[in-house]
């Protein structure tokens, strides 16, 4: 099925007959009528996506520039902030320290919550850079970069046989500027490599459900679903098998018919998907029985649906509302696209959307535990629906809701621009001009935005929300994170330990603080102790330091009394926790001689 004639886009918009015109549609020229300057009014807009999508080779090429401004800045000036990121990071270090690539560990723990595939990924990245276990984290980070670029490409991918060149490019940017996605992109986990996959298994799947009647999908296509499934299971498990499942049910019940299916060739598919998925499966199997099921199915995956595993618990409803943020800038735009497309779920391109999207969200919002990445495996689906609103913007002229939905965006991208600003100021005491320059470029990107939209003029509205979305990225993960040491406090540490140590490689303790970006920084013999064992294993023989947080130096100094180990705190690493949002402090001490002490 190719792109929805404008006919069918009326009551998908849910807008009813226009009274201009007896077949009830608007005008096919865009509005001429507009205060806005001719270079961003939707006539303008509508012909540069006429020409980025006059060739496939352009539009891919533009949606990697998109890409690129969004994902690319603080890359390797951010340090590990997130703690997922750097248990990620910190296995696969080890990996190539050990060169055991089946079992995963983190320092001598099993570390069973997710298959191989995401650590088999980053040790090749951090390979191919030349540094093996030394890389740094940018190396690491370069498959999720990969991932994300693969995300926005294959979402263009997925939109053409549903609705054509223009929705696909516009959904495909909508992807790249989205906040979700940025953040994952610079984050070296599992969600934006699974994204990937997801896309790829979905964009197969579409073409198999619109195919003619009789007509099959070739064979390198068909293998291209079941290697995308191969690879999501080995990344994350059992999501990507969920997402396409839930798809694949959701069609067949409300078609009554599964013969497309078999456009998939399952018979040639499955043998290469367990190809991909059984080896280390079996190999892991051997090596910890059933430990690695009993902690990924059992122990994670289970408590998740059960529980609000790690306080992260959520009402339902949790997500959609995460979606106006997370999907932002066009997020706005999602009561114009969403409630209307269920009218038209009749029409097969529309209804493979939604078959993507409603029923995994309804999952997701089930689940007790609710982290706000759950969903970016549907954000595709969202962004062709919400690219369907924005090329035939003509549809939606005069909705009192399109024309105030840029307001929103432009509010919380003006706020999160001068709060960067304002923080960096604060806690670093620096005014980065440039920082200042692309906030005040963002902020009237985002308030041209808001304008464009109050005169009905949505493609505008877009591209200028677009635009803002990546002056944002580019000074917020260019500029001001980079430049927030205060909140980088493992690095700093490891920095400081490097600079007053006795020797070349001292060995290692920390009470008080145990963030495992802590051990990415420094080393993996590292032993995170309480007080007690720190000040302990400081009086052992040889070059040793003890990392001792504020709050526990009281109970580490007296135990070191009690056993007569003299030690001197040499300097304080002072700096922000992330994850409680205030102030640190962890001293560094080294055991001192008698007589040194007097």
């Amino acid at each position: 099925m190719a792109a929805l004639p404008d006919r069918d886009l009326s009551g998908f918009l849910g807008i009813g007959r226009h009274p201009e015109r007896a077949d009830g549609l608007m005008p096919e020229k865009l509005p001429t009528t507009s205060t806005l300057p001719s270079c961003i009014d939707d006539q303008a807009i509508s012909r540069v996506i006429g020409w980025a999508t006059a060739t496939h080779l352009r539009a891919v090429a533009l949606l990697v520039l998109i890409a690129a401004t969004c994902f690319l800045p603080g890359l390797a000036g951010i340090a590990p902030v997130d703690r997922d990121e750097a248990r990620f990071v910190q296995a696969t270090r080890q990996m190539l320290e050990t060169g055991d690539f089946v079992d995963i560990r983190l320092q001598d723990e099993p570390r069973y919550k997710k298959p191989i595939g995401i650590y088999w990924l980053q040790a090749a990245a951090a390979t191919v850079t030349g540094q093996g276990a030394s890389a740094p984290i940018w190396a690491y980070r370069l498959v999720s970069v990969l991932g994300g670029f693969a995300a926005v490409l294959l979402t263009y991918w997925a939109a053409l046989p549903l609705f054509g060149r223009r929705v696909g490019f516009i959904a495909a940017a909508a992807m790249a500027t989205s906040l979700l996605l940025t953040v994952e992109a610079h984050l070296a986990k599992t969600d934006a490599v699974l994204l990937a996959t997801v896309v790829l298994a979905q964009g197969v799947l579409a073409r198999a459900y619109v195919a003619p009647q009789g007509e099959r999908l070739s064979l390198p296509v068909a293998m291209l679903f079941w290697f995308g499934l191969g690879l999501g299971i080995l990344v994350k498990g059992p999501i990507v098998v969920m997402v396409v499942a839930l798809t694949a049910t959701s069609l067949a019940i409300a078609d009554r018919r599964i013969g497309w299916l078999s456009g998939l060739r399952p018979a040639l598919g499955v043998p290469l998907a367990l190809l991909i998925v059984l080896p280390w499966f079996l190999a892991i199997l051997s090596i910890s029985g059933t430990g690695f099921f009993s902690a990924s199915i059992g122990g994670d995956l289970l408590d998740k649906l059960a529980t609000g595993q790690e306080s992260h618990w959520g009402p339902p409803g949790y997500h959609l509302v995460l979606a106006f943020i997370l999907f932002l800038p066009m997020a706005v735009l999602l009561p114009s696209a969403i409630v209307p497309a269920w009218r038209l779920r009749r029409q097969a391109a529309v209804r493979f959307c939604l078959a993507w999207l409603l029923p995994t969200w309804l999952v997701f919002e089930l689940v007790a535990t609710k982290l706000p990445h759950y969903t970016l495996p549907l954000y595709p689906a969202l962004a062709i629906l919400v690219a369907v609103v924005v090329d035939r913007s003509r549809l939606v002229t005069g909705l009192w809701w399109t024309r105030l939905a840029a307001f929103p965006a432009a509010l919380m991208l003006a706020a999160a621009m001068i709060a960067g600003v304002v923080l960096l100021d604060l806690h670093e005491g620096i005014v980065s001009v440039p920082a200042l320059v692309l906030a005040f470029a963002a902020i009237c990107l985002a308030f041209g935005a808001a304008r464009a939209g109050w005169h009905d003029q949505l493609q505008a509205a877009g591209a200028l929300l677009a635009g803002g979305a990546i002056v944002a990225a580019t000074g917020l993960f260019g500029i001001i994170l980079p430049e927030a040491t205060a909140f980088q406090l493992s690095p700093r540490i490891a920095a400081t330990v490097a600079r007053v140590s006795p020797c070349p490689a001292p060995d290692l303790v920390s009470t008080g603080y145990d963030e495992p970006s802590l051990v990415f920084a420094t080393d993996t013999g590292i032993r995170l102790a309480d007080p007690r064992s720190a000040a302990d294993f400081l009086g052992g023989p040889g070059c040793r330091l003890a990392l001792v947080e504020a709050r526990k130096e009281h109970a580490f100094l007296q135990r070191a009394g009690r056993r007569a180990i003299a030690v001197e705190k040499v300097e304080t690493v002072a700096g922000m926790s992330l994850g409680r949002f205030e102030p640190l402090g962890v001293g560094i001490y080294r055991a001192v001689s008698q007589s040194e002490a007097q």
